[in-house]
């Protein structure tokens, strides 16, 4: 379901509480796939607002591809119809995806995450 690649390019800080958030991009029109961009952010320093989702559940057989930094990944049917409504609202926020900003290949790294996630979700910015 991941690329490695997308993962080595954008690797989490040894020693450091960091955490990789995405967002739409903005110059994607509506309806013509999903495009969202990558980032590694240091958590404690709490350098961006996000909207934190859970989407490890769905059928992992039903996929689509999307492109994240120009990185094909395929994600399951349901997150990507959550992503392109937020598209077709306009609405350009980071989240914090587990399906998407976790390596999921990498138990390590699942397992450091893991431990942060009451954290992560106590941080995110709802919207009405």
């Amino acid at each position: 379901m991941a690329s490695v690649a997308l993962y080595d390019a954008f690797q989490l800080p040894q020693g450091k509480r960091s955490i990789r958030v995405v967002r739409l991009n903005d110059e994607t029109p509506p309806g013509s796939g999903v495009e969202l961009e990558l980032r590694v952010v240091d958590f404690d320093a709490a350098s961006v607002d996000y909207t934190a989702l859970s989407y490890m559940w769905g059928d992992p057989k039903q996929t689509d591809t999307v492109l994240i930094d120009n990185y094909p990944m395929e994600i399951t049917q349901n997150l990507c119809a959550f992503l392109s409504e937020m598209q077709w609202q306009h609405r350009y926020e980071w989240f914090w995806i587990d399906a998407l900003c976790i390596n999921q290949t990498d138990n390590e790294e699942k397992s450091h995450q893991v431990r942060m996630m009451g954290e992560i979700y106590q941080r995110v910015l709802f919207h009405p």
